[in-house]
């Protein structure tokens, strides 16, 4: 039950009831109205006026994606506040939380197919296990966020920010990692096949046995990083700046070079600043 002046909110099994306390004896309350929240979507925008409204959105998420959806639509200006939430194994398969705070929130082994996430706050999540394939992630923050061993197969990572982010294992096969900012993550061992990583920045980061075969990284940026034993046969790599990269055991097979108005040119083991 949460207070605010007067009045309370009181969750009810699938119910929330707004209680008002009665002057003469404050131990003492009415219900003012009863509130379906699975049927009634301005559940959301009664939450929000009292304190603990990041407890009642939860529940709201946790009673199905469609009235969370359906809440969102009929109310876009409010914004989810999800923080420290545990959702752990949730199926929020097509969710729509889109510039959601879901800053270290457990989402551990969670279902987020195909879920909308573009600008949320996921900092510090713990998103290890989790699939995210379809996933529209573009512009989200994801610093400092887990995603070991997380499958993101043709997710959009497009101008995501992966500060300290651990993406040990992970499968990003066919993502979308276009503008992201890739400084100090753990890419160790990952599937990078078919990524697309044009004009991202890797700086810092370790993507050692990480299998980036055919993988699109034209005009990306790639700085102090290791990529002992990487795979990188069939890449293309057109206009790539490097610089001070371990190399060691590095496949570089069949390197794709794309010259306007001319056919593709491959090569093998391009030399590097």
């Amino acid at each position: 039950m949460k207070n605010c002046d007067r009045y309370k909110v009181k969750l009810s099994g699938s119910f929330v009831q707004i209680i008002e306390i009665t002057k003469e004896k404050m131990g003492s309350y009415i219900v003012k109205s009863k509130i379906d929240r699975k049927n009634n979507p301005t559940i959301i925008a009664i939450a929000t006026r009292f304190k603990g409204a990041a407890n009642q959105q939860l529940d709201l998420l946790n009673s199905g994606v469609q009235t969370w959806n359906q809440t969102r639509k009929e109310h876009p200006q409010l914004q989810p506040n999800l923080r420290n939430a545990n959702l752990r194994r949730a199926n929020l398969s097509q969710a729509n939380l889109s510039g959601a705070d879901l800053a270290w929130t457990n989402l551990r082994g969670a279902n987020l197919t195909s879920a909308n996430l573009s600008g949320a706050d996921l900092s510090g999540a713990n998103l290890s296990g989790a699939d995210l394939r379809w996933a529209d992630l573009s512009g989200a923050n994801l610093s400092g966020a887990n995603l070991c061993n997380a499958v993101l197969c043709q997710a959009n990572f497009s101008e995501v920010k992966f500060t300290s982010a651990n993406l040990r294992k992970a499968n990003l096969s066919g993502a979308n990692l276009s503008d992201a900012q890739l400084s100090e993550v753990n890419l160790r061992g990952a599937d990078l096949r078919w990524a697309n990583l044009r004009r991202a920045v890797v700086s810092g980061s370790d993507l050692s046995k990480a299998d980036l075969r055919w993988a699109n990284l034209s005009e990306a940026q790639m700085i102090r990083t290791n990529l002992e034993k990487a795979n990188f046969e069939g890449c293309t790599v057109d206009r790539i700046f490097t610089s001070e990269l371990n190399l060691k055991g590095v496949n570089q097979l069949n390197l794709a070079i794309a010259v306007l108005d001319n056919p593709t040119v491959t090569v093998d083991n391009l030399e590097v600043a």
